[in-house]
């Protein structure tokens, strides 16, 4: 393609028909969704201390991303309140939200260029 890159349709981020369906219909309907970001995964480190006991935390990945994941997930969470989502449920170590926002919202949610997809959050029977 001459190395020219288009963007995807922000629907095409909507994982689900339904929820896509909604959204492009400009639903009121309130929905319950996993937002998943495109943020590098926190890296695990593990150090022993001076007496030899295990200390373990998260750390900021080490990539050449020029931002702090910690921050923009968090202003993430602040971009979700600014649309007038009230159930904002965040999901530190899945780089996910969960929310509960009116079906309209979706489109301008998978906008966001932090938007890795978006999914129906519903409860798995076993």
């Amino acid at each position: 393609m001459d190395g020219l890159e288009f963007a995807a349709s922000p629907l095409s981020k909507i994982h689900d028909a339904g929820l896509r369906q909604l959204a492009a219909e400009g639903s009121t309907q309130s929905v319950d969704v996993l937002i998943e970001l495109d943020l590098p995964t926190p890296v695990l480190q593990v150090t022993r201390g001076r007496g030899g006991e295990l200390a373990r935390s998260l750390a900021p990945p080490r990539s050449g991303a020029a931002e702090n994941a910690v921050a923009a997930f968090e202003r993430f969470g602040g971009f979700l309140r600014g649309l007038g989502v009230s159930t904002v449920t965040p999901l530190i170590t899945a780089n996910a939200y969960a929310v509960r926002l009116p079906a309209r919202t979706l489109q301008t949610v998978a906008n966001n260029p932090l938007v890795h997809g978006v999914s129906a959050n519903r409860r798995l029977h076993a």
